[in-house]
């Protein structure tokens, strides 16, 4: 429980939930509920009450519901541009997101923007198990195969 003149550093509090492996976090959780015997993501809740820019988030994380983050990727790109202060949104994707699911954002980002030179140097640098690994979890935030993104972005060369 939360006393209304505790003062809480949510910065800690995000960088902790966003550097710890799933197995440590649910060890974490589970530490957490015996000592206090309340659940971990009921007093992050309230913690966060305040906070909704990134309670969700947080409680995703603890969650361990890694492709939803997609969605407060998009969330944060909407609010910076237009001038909110997502900070811990911000701070909490730069340190979460696996390599591979980034990877993907990435590659979609410069596809949709017809940077295909980016888009083609991201691909070609990758190796055949990581390429693999993207075509399985692209679908799932963008709603198409990469095969159909490329074959809808690219012409020439880049295709290949």
């Amino acid at each position: 429980m939360i006393d209304a003149d505790q003062h809480i550093d949510y910065e800690t509090i995000v960088r902790v939930i966003t550097t710890v492996a799933e197995r440590d976090m649910m060890m974490m959780k589970e530490e957490y509920r015996k000592k206090s015997g309340r659940a971990l993501e009921n007093d992050i809740s309230e913690a966060f009450v305040d906070r909704q820019d990134c309670l969700q988030l947080i409680l995703t994380i603890l969650n361990g519901d890694i492709p939803s983050l997609y969605q407060y990727e998009r969330i944060r790109n909407w609010a910076t541009q237009n001038g909110d202060d997502y900070y811990f949104l911000d701070l909490a994707l730069r340190h979460l997101l696996p390599r591979e699911y980034y990877l993907t954002t990435v590659i979609n980002k410069y596809l949709s923007k017809n940077d295909l030179t980016h888009a083609t140097d991201v691909i070609c640098l990758l190796h055949s198990s990581a390429i693999q690994q993207i075509k399985g979890i692209y679908p799932s935030p963008f709603g198409r195969e990469l095969e159909d993104d490329i074959e809808t972005f690219t012409f020439g060369d880049h295709r290949k």
